[in-house]
């Protein structure tokens, strides 16, 4: 197709987009409280942390078990432990971002489960929640050893497969684990959960405005008007209908670009290292990663080789040291000291403008240099502090 042509077919439908984005602001349709903190896209704090709070018999919506009720209902289909036929709704706790225990050297145990459902029977459902995340080495191998009578679930946004890179080809699905949708199985709930909140208007519209998330990200939202103007301009032009995959595909590929360039950039500045040897040699190490809730960085013990928990005894000194140099370290198992950074969240959730823009190298240098500029401070008041 003719570049200029696919502009002028482009712009056309840019315009359809904004206007009907002003119709939608006629009556306050596009006011989206999750939207406006701009936490839609997060999986922990919004997405992990949202559908835990519902499923929660202390949830602050007031409903007791109702809505773990229906949820574990529509798991019988998946139940082959009779973990739901078995399940107490009157004794049951539910935790994000639960901790297993640190990762080991062949990556088959440790990490952080996203959602666990547990009774007083240690009935367990293990969630792995998948929005825009990429799979982590064995991470759902390790979810399967931590339990393996657990109901392990895998929900994404349409009910995709884990890659074999989490799997390490060792479980199955439908036999070891079970894959849901935001698309289907929590939309469903979701529905339902509104429609017995009806006499709690507040927790209705909460509800309803988390749903209206899900059903603009699994592309089922009722921008009916607009999707029909759009596809009618498809429907007029064969050249445009046959460059859909390969716009769709450059575009993705430009966002992969703009975030190994975030990557890159911030890899060749501060590259994950040992900062320090103290004089009773422990190494203490730089890492730079991601989570389902941002981008952090944490500092890690090690003494010949060995890692050395955050939360020992013996170094709990140099968890009171971190915490004077900066009081939002927070100590687990895995770090002396780990924060997530400013304004830094999952990268690839930013907002599409902020993407665009960062593709621009002056841009991307005015975006990291303040997180770089923090870590720097951290470790030479590190330096100062610790002998």
């Amino acid at each position: 197709m003719d570049i200029e042509l696919l502009k002028e077919k482009l712009q056309k439908i840019a315009s359809i987009v904004k206007i009907h984005e002003e119709e939608l602001d006629k009556d306050g349709s596009r006011f989206n409280i999750f939207s406006i903190l701009k936490v839609s896209s997060n999986e922990v704090r919004l997405h992990s942390s949202f559908i835990a709070e519902l499923l929660n018999i202390k949830g602050t919506h007031g409903y007791k078990n109702q809505f773990c009720k229906l949820f574990i209902e529509e798991l019988k289909q998946y139940d082959k432990n009779n973990i739901t036929a078995n399940f107490n709704f009157d004794h049951y706790e539910v935790e994000v971002e639960k901790s297993t225990g640190l990762i080991n050297h062949d990556y088959t145990m440790g990490g952080r489960i996203d959602i666990l459902i547990t009774d007083n029977f240690k009935n367990r459902i293990i969630i792995e929640n998948k929005i825009f995340a990429g799979d982590q080495e064995n991470q759902l191998l390790r979810y399967y050893n931590y339990d393996k009578s657990a109901l392990l679930l895998y929900l994404t946004l349409k009910g995709g497969i884990p890659s074999d890179w989490s799997t390490n080809k060792e479980i199955l699905n439908n036999e070891d684990f079970h894959c849901i949708s935001y698309q289907s199985f929590i939309n469903k709930w979701l529905e339902k959960c509104v429609e017995i909140s009806k006499d709690k208007p507040k927790v209705k519209e909460t509800i309803s405005q988390y749903l209206h998330i899900i059903k603009n990200y699994t592309e089922q939202k009722e921008n009916t008007k607009m999707t029909n103007e759009i596809i009618k301009l498809i429907s007029e032009s064969k050249d445009l209908y046959n460059s859909i995959d390969e716009i769709n595909q450059s575009y993705h590929l430009f966002r992969q670009g703009v975030n190994q360039k975030f990557w890159k950039v911030i890899g060749e500045k501060q590259p994950n290292r040992t900062v320090l040897v103290t004089e009773s040699g422990i190494e203490i190490k730089l890492f730079i990663d991601e989570d389902g809730d941002g981008f952090y960085f944490g500092f890690h013990l090690e003494k010949d080789n060995v890692t050395i928990e955050g939360t020992s005894e013996e170094v709990m000194h140099l968890a009171t040291i971190f915490k004077g140099i900066k009081p939002t370290f927070n100590t687990n198992a895995t770090y002396i000291g780990w924060t997530y950074v400013g304004e830094f969240r999952r990268f690839l959730m930013l907002d599409k403008d902020k993407i665009f823009d960062l593709n621009d190298d002056i841009k991307m240098k005015d975006f990291t240099d303040p997180v770089i500029i923090e870590i720097d401070k951290c470790i030479s008041e590190i330096k100062k502090q610790i002998k």
